[in-house]
């Protein structure tokens, strides 16, 4: 196995850094002191010290240079570990090997589970709706099982509402799908009295671990306008699982429409204890259209019930658009946990725009961003970020375009230590909210800087200029951007290899300093 993260070690460390002493986050003393006394507004820091117990683990774990996505995982092509598979020149008849290859990824799969090989896919299209226990590569040629991911689609196009599935087993823990195009079937439902769900998934992982790499996977359209009927339409759906690896594909949510509740997603995880990796990853919106109770599209949606339970996003871009309902609409959303899900982002983009309002991540647990983009436009209120529990913020760039009184960081009730440093917020619009919990907001940058807000544990080097980025969906700044050379180190708060390149790959800092946002910006050479 090439590549193994250990996430629950890194976001264990990562907790350490970001929520540690103010010695170790390089805050001022007496400020931090201040802000500290000023958590609990009973008079009592009960509150305070079970959310530090939470944190009170220790970890030891030496950084490794972060994995070159371009890298495959699959194995040089033989008889010896491999099942061969060819839509248009094999047969199920064939022993499965190169020159004889299987015609359909059934035939291949069980011959593989019961042999202990992997499954090697030719170009072609797979009509056939499949659960897996091993591993399956695509991408070949089959005159020769020379591999090209991109000349040589290996397509699933199943036609039952889930597609794929992986099921990974005792005897094999973890199973990779790497260089395929998934497709998620289209599913239309009508009853007129007692109302269906219509659900379409593409891919599903069910338990075990799983490695997916370098693949496409693109939800179907699920339409229900029965009485009450549901429309769900998921890109790729994890169940109960103990971790995934996501590098480098590209997945994009299906489009939904219900009468009375339409859901798109990109991504939605489950799993108590589950770690979650996701690295280069290119992930878009699928349309949500309902006239009833409410249209909902979600980008990435992970929920744990655990305190084990962690994700790492790396370097990737997540994009959601147009959440529309003829009457009501709920947020559209680009990354959300739910639960104990510890969450650490480091260089992502996170975009959505939205008919309504709209929110780029809501953290119910322990958050770390470092590094990122976030750009927002709405017509209605929006919230930037929400977070439930202890938040550290370094040298991120937010751009919002949204209706006045929107808000960069809205922070749920509680006593939770809240870090900002070296972030650029701007609102194109007047009177936005830096911070806002219950009924309170700080509009004052030197407010918000001074740190004697509630739940504020260090604000420092903030700043509200227009960033000047080269376009709306373009992440890079521009040559007279006010945000390179202003960010800081973010060693201090987290000290992960990631935080070393931007979301093009390229080695930061450059120039004089670290620049704040996802992109280290390099003169033209």
């Amino acid at each position: 196995m090439k590549f193994m993260i250990r996430l629950g070690l890194v976001v264990c460390l990562g907790w350490l850094l970001a929520f540690g002493s103010c010695a170790a986050s390089g805050a001022n003393p007496e400020q931090a002191q201040a802000a500290d006394d000023d958590l609990a507004g009973d008079g009592s820091d009960d509150d305070a010290a079970a959310d530090d117990d939470r944190d009170s683990q220790s970890a030891t774990l030496d950084f490794a240079t972060l994995p070159d996505t371009a890298e495959e995982y699959a194995p040089p092509p033989s008889d010896e570990i491999g099942v061969f598979v060819a839509a248009e020149t094999g047969s199920d008849r064939n022993p499965g090997t190169m020159a004889a290859p299987k015609r359909t990824l059934r035939a291949a799969i069980r011959l593989a589970r019961r042999v202990d090989k992997v499954v090697f896919i030719a170009a072609g299209t797979y009509p056939e709706s499949i659960t897996t226990a091993v591993s399956l590569f695509g991408g070949y040629r089959a005159t020769d099982w020379a591999r090209d991911i991109r000349a040589y689609r290996s397509i699933i196009a199943p036609r039952l509402p889930t597609g794929v599935t992986v099921a990974p087993t005792a005897r094999v823990p973890e199973v990779i799908l790497e260089g395929l195009e998934i497709h998620g079937a289209d599913v239309r439902t009508f009853d007129p009295v007692q109302g269906e769900t219509a659900i379409s998934v593409a891919l599903a992982v069910t338990g075990g671990n799983a490695v997916l790499a370098h693949n496409r996977i693109v939800g179907g359209t699920a339409s229900d306008l029965s009485a009450g009927g549901l429309a769900w339409s998921i890109g790729l759906q994890g169940r109960d699982i103990e971790s995934i690896q996501l590098i480098a594909n590209e997945i994009t949510g299906g489009a939904a429409r219900g009468l009375s509740e339409a859901r798109t997603w990109g991504i939605a995880i489950d799993g108590d204890g589950a770690q979650v990796t996701a690295i280069d990853n290119r992930v878009h919106y699928g349309a949500a259209l309902s006239s009833g109770y409410f249209a909902k599209s979600s980008g990435v949606s992970l929920s744990g019930d655990t305190a084990e339970t962690a994700a790492l996003f790396v370097r990737n871009d997540i994009r959601v658009r147009n959440s529309v309902a003829h009457r009501t609409a709920d947020d559209t959303v680009v990354l959300s946990t739910k639960g104990e899900v510890a969450l650490t982002a480091v260089g992502n983009y996170f975009y959505a725009a939205s008919a309504y309002g709209a929110t780029l991540v809501d953290s119910a647990g322990p958050a770390v961003l470092i590094q990122n983009t976030l750009t927002l436009r709405a017509d209605g209120m929006a919230s930037a970020t929400v977070f439930h529990r202890r938040a550290s913020l370094v040298d991120n760039l937010f751009f919002l375009d949204a209706y006045m009184d929107s808000v960069f960081i809205l922070l749920a009730d509680g006593v939770f230590a809240t870090r900002l440093v070296a972030n650029n917020f701007y609102l194109n619009r007047p009177h936005g909210n830096f911070i806002f919990r219950g009924r309170q907001g700080i509009e004052d940058l030197s407010v918000l800087e001074d740190c004697h807000w509630r739940g504020c544990a260090e604000a420092r080097r903030n700043r509200n200029d227009q960033p000047r980025l080269a376009a709306w969906e373009d992440f890079h700044l521009r040559d007279d951007s006010p945000c390179i050379d202003r960010g800081v180190d973010p060693a201090p708060w987290y000290d992960g290899p990631e935080i070393r390149r931007d979301l093009d790959g390229q080695r930061r800092p450059q120039g004089v300093g670290w620049d704040v946002g996802a992109d280290e910006y390099r003169p033209e050479e």
